[in-house]
């Protein structure tokens, strides 16, 4: 655990960041693999069809984002005004809202998920593939759920180093269980072991793996934090408290909204790439998958501000926040600009461990060419919001998103595809635009300075 209200910004930023960004990076491994796994063991439309689920997945699941998002800022800033009776009814009531959301959420999406498919334009020949990935994947919702949470809580007190071990567990289970449940088979190069166990699973395999991996972390993080010092000060006490159960909602549902509201974005974006066949599905699907090293990265140094902000707001030391900010905008805006680079000098290496497919590649190769470089802009808005967000004020991150998406991205998005000959090059350039204006209306938005006004947020 680590004290942010002490000490050196600079040093704390990169100490608790690179652990975050480690893990972020595991986690979009993680979605590589069964990408890669999919794509090469099974074929473009398996890959189409997973592609096509997972933004319907992420919209699904925002509304636990943003409880995961409120219990870090209340988990940090209870620690960093040492709060341990406050940090006791946030754990609790935390984890008992979030576990019952996420057995409701499962069983909407299962049950719905052929409409939800339907609604985003899925093409019928992948349809079936993608339902079955959905519902394994929701079926094991409540495994992500915890170890989220576990993550979550202890990002608030300082330590990114635990999520991170127990993520490379994940990646390494996930790299041996995907193959074995796709296809069937145990094989094992340059020994002679192939045989087949059971009948192939296709992509249910795939989110099988998934969900297996996530049920092991749960149980791995269960033993080796429950003795951990902050679950001795802060005990769990399993009575739900109204007052508490409130606070916690009033900072998730705006963090929630924020994030539905995003993946809506996305699952509109999918549509409209959907439109244009299952090469450019497949196409998306490969980019989204490789975006989310880039994503990752940077929302890992958006989260630490979160962290050291909340630490700091609860200790009122207001000073320590600027400070944060400017290192945080240097550090994630060099992300972005080195993952644009990377994208655009090796578009066809990179899609070519996906698919062999050269239409998909040379679709893949159009997208980084004309999105690549929107990563500098989403840098800018990851740490304008990581500062609001761990001052309290989520009501303000969601305007701001809200802003940026419904009436900038998403039409801009749309106009470019539908009304002009760039056709699906535009969907991949209205992306750019509108991660470079919502830069600047988050920025203008942190002059304001309005997000000051949530100081009070350990008052109950």
């Amino acid at each position: 655990m680590r004290d942010f209200t002490q000490g050196s910004i600079l040093k704390h930023l990169i100490l608790f960041s690179l652990p975050l960004m480690g893990t972020g990076m595991l986690q979009a491994v993680f979605g590589v693999i069964d990408a890669m796994w999919v794509g090469h063991l099974i074929g473009k439309d398996a890959l189409a069809a997973v592609s096509a689920a997972m933004p319907a997945i992420f919209f699904l699941v925002a509304l636990l984002m943003g409880l995961g998002m409120a219990t870090t800022i209340l988990v940090g800033q209870s620690y960093g005004s040492k709060n341990y009776e406050f940090l006791s009814k946030v754990l609790s009531n935390s984890f008992m809202l979030s576990s019952a959301l996420a057995l409701v959420l499962a069983v909407f999406g299962i049950a719905l998920s052929a409409q939800i498919l339907e609604l985003t334009n899925t093409p019928l020949n992948i349809r079936p593939m993608a339902q079955s990935f959905m519902k394994v994947i929701l079926g094991g919702l409540i495994f992500s759920l915890i170890t989220n949470w576990f993550s979550g809580v202890l990002n608030g007190v300082g330590d990114s180093k635990t999520p991170f071990r127990i993520m490379c567990l994940n990646i390494l289970l996930n790299i041996i269980l995907a193959p074995v449940l796709i296809t069937g088979r145990l094989y094992i190069p340059h020994t002679g072991v192939d045989l087949r166990l059971f009948g192939a699973l296709g992509v249910a395999g795939s989110a099988l793996s998934t969900v297996i991996a996530s049920a092991i972390g749960t149980v791995i993080y269960y033993f080796s934090l429950r003795h951990l010092h902050i679950f001795q000060k802060a005990r769990f006490h399993f009575k739900p408290e109204a007052a508490m159960i409130k606070k916690i909602i009033s900072l998730a549902w705006p963090a929630s909204l924020q994030m539905i509201i995003v993946s809506g974005s996305g699952l509109i974006i999918v549509s409209l790439a959907n439109r244009f066949g299952t090469n450019i599905t497949a196409a998306y699907g490969v980019a989204f998958r490789t975006d989310q090293f880039g994503a990752m990265a940077i929302f890992s140094v958006g989260m630490a501000l979160t962290a050291i902000v909340a630490q700091n707001t609860g200790a009122k030391k207001f000073d320590r926040v600027k400070e944060a900010l400017r290192y945080g905008l240097f550090f994630s805006v060099c992300i972005g600009l080195l993952y644009a680079a990377i994208v655009n000098l090796l578009p066809g290496q990179i899609a070519g461990m996906y698919t062999r497919d050269p239409e998909v590649i040379a679709a893949v190769t159009s997208y980084f060419r004309y999105a690549g470089i929107s990563f500098a802009g989403l840098g800018m808005m990851f740490s304008f919001l990581g500062v609001v967000r761990g001052a309290g004020d989520t009501f303000g991150a969601l305007v701001m998103v809200a802003i940026n998406m419904i009436i900038v991205r998403t039409p801009v998005c749309y106009a470019l595809s539908e009304w002009t000959p760039l056709k699906e090059k535009g969907l991949w350039l209205g992306l750019t635009v509108g991660a470079f204006v919502g830069a600047f209306l988050y920025y203008l938005y942190y002059r304001s300075g309005k997000w000051k006004d949530k100081k009070k947020l350990m008052e109950m």
